[in-house]
């Protein structure tokens, strides 16, 4: 994201930039972005392409019935 704006009233930040978001398990990318700083959530907007490179924590492993 190489430029944002940051609504001081709504505490929102907010991007029409194209962004993407990295972590350890997985990469995502879309046309633009919404960051609420209040209640930590996000949003991207238009095409978004995700990444997961750790698949591991999705699969569950059934419990050994007793």
């Amino acid at each position: 994201m190489s430029t944002s704006v940051l609504d001081l009233k709504t505490r929102i930040l907010s991007s029409k930039a194209r962004t993407t978001i990295q972590r350890a398990d997985f990469n995502i990318a879309g046309d633009s972005v919404e960051f609420d700083t209040n209640s930590k959530t996000g949003r991207l907007i238009g095409n978004i392409k995700m990444v997961i490179t750790d698949k591991s924590h999705l699969t569950a492993t059934p419990s050994p019935k007793e």
